[in-house]
C-alpha cells in the first residue's frame, strides 16, 4: 500500500497512484498522530512530499518557524517509518539543499539538507531504506498558489493585469537565469526509479532567463501591455546544477512552451 503525505499539495496531488493525505486527514507536527496514521494505513511505500505550507514572508521573515515545522515533520515521518518498518520511504526535497551558502534561503536550504541526512542516518541505524529526490524548480497544474513558485506567480500577475489592463511589474532581475522542469516529467521518473538506490536529483538541462519565461507567459496569455521589472528580490544571480549528477537520460523532457500552455490552461479553467 503506498502512502503519499501531502497529497493535497503541488507534487503530492500530481501523484496517480496511492491514497493522498493532507493535513486535515493527519497532524504530521504531533508524534503520535502520525504513527496513529501509519499504524491505520500500514504502508509499504511512504512518500513524504509533505511542507509547511509556504510564503514569502514565512520564508523570509518568519524562517525559523519554516524551518521548525518543516523538520519536525520529517523527524516524525522517519521515525514512523522505522518502527513501523516500511519498506521504502521516498522523500521529496528541492535543489535548494546545495544553495545553503545564500544567507536569504538559509531556512530551505538546510531544511531540505536536512532529509537527506535524516535518509542517510536511518539507514546507517535502522537499515531503513530511503531515497531523496532533489528537484528543480517544478512548475505545473495543480498548484494551490502563487508562492508554489515564479512561473505560477507570474502566471497569476498577468492574468491580473490584463484583467484590469496595466502593466506587469516584476520585482527581479530578467537577466537571472533558472532550471524549470514540467511537474509530469518529476512524477514518471519518481515513479520508474522508486525501487532504485542512491538519491536523485531531477532536473533538465535548459537554463532559462526570467525574462525569457515570463516573455513566453505573456505571449501565450495575449497580454497587451507592458512588462516592467525592477528592484532586487532574489540574491541568487544563476542557480546552477551539476547537471552530470542530475536524471538526464531516458527522459523526455516536456518543452518549456508545452508546458506552460499546459499550466496556463489548467489555470485559467481553475481559477476562483
Amino acid at each position: 500500500m503506498r502512502l503519499i503525505l501531502g497529497g493535497s499539495g503541488f507534487i503530492g496531488s500530481n501523484f496517480t497512484q496511492g491514497t493522498k493525505l493532507s493535513g486535515s486527514d493527519v497532524n504530521l507536527l504531533d508524534f503520535n498522530d502520525t504513527i496513529k496514521c501509519f499504524n491505520q494505513y500500514k504502508p509499504d511505500v511512504v512518500i513524504h512530499s509533505a511542507c509547511k505550507e509556504l510564503s514569502s514572508k514565512l520564508l523570509y521573515k518568519n524562517s525559523a518557524d519554516y524551518f521548525d515545522e518543516n523538520i519536525r515533520m520529517s523527524i516524525n515521518i522517519f521515525k514512523a517509518c522505522q518502527l513501523m518498518r516500511v519498506r521504502k520511504l521516498i522523500v521529496i526535497a528541492s535543489v535548494n539543499a546545495f544553495f545553503n551558502e545564500q544567507q536569504s534561503l538559509i531556512s530551505d536550504s538546510y531544511n531540505h539538507t536536512i532529509k537527506k541526512i535524516l535518509s542517510d542516518e536511518y539507514y546507517k541505524q535502522y537499515n531503513l531504506h530511503s531515497k531523496v529526490f532533489f528537484l528543480s524548480n517544478v512548475y505545473g497544474p495543480n498548484y494551490k498558489n502563487s508562492n508554489n513558485g515564479f512561473i505560477p506567480f507570474i502566471i497569476e500577475e498577468c492574468n491580473k493585469a490584463n484583467k484590469s489592463g496595466s502593466d506587469l511589474q516584476i520585482i527581479g532581475n530578467p537577466d537571472h537565469t533558472r532550471n524549470f522542469i514540467f511537474v509530469n516529467d518529476v512524477i514518471n521518473k519518481i515513479e520508474s526509479s522508486i525501487e532504485e538506490r542512491g538519491h536523485k536529483t531531477i532536473a533538465n538541462n535548459n537554463y532559462y532567463s526570467l525574462k525569457h519565461v515570463v516573455d513566453r507567459i505573456v505571449d501565450i496569455m495575449n497580454f497587451k501591455g507592458q512588462v516592467l521589472w525592477q528592484g532586487i528580490f532574489d540574491s541568487v544571480e544563476n542557480k546552477n546544477l551539476d547537471l552530470d549528477s542530475c536524471e538526464l537520460a531516458h527522459m523526455d523532457f516536456t518543452e518549456l512552451d508545452k508546458g506552460l500552455e499546459h499550466t496556463i490552461n489548467w489555470y485559467l479553467k481553475n481559477e476562483a
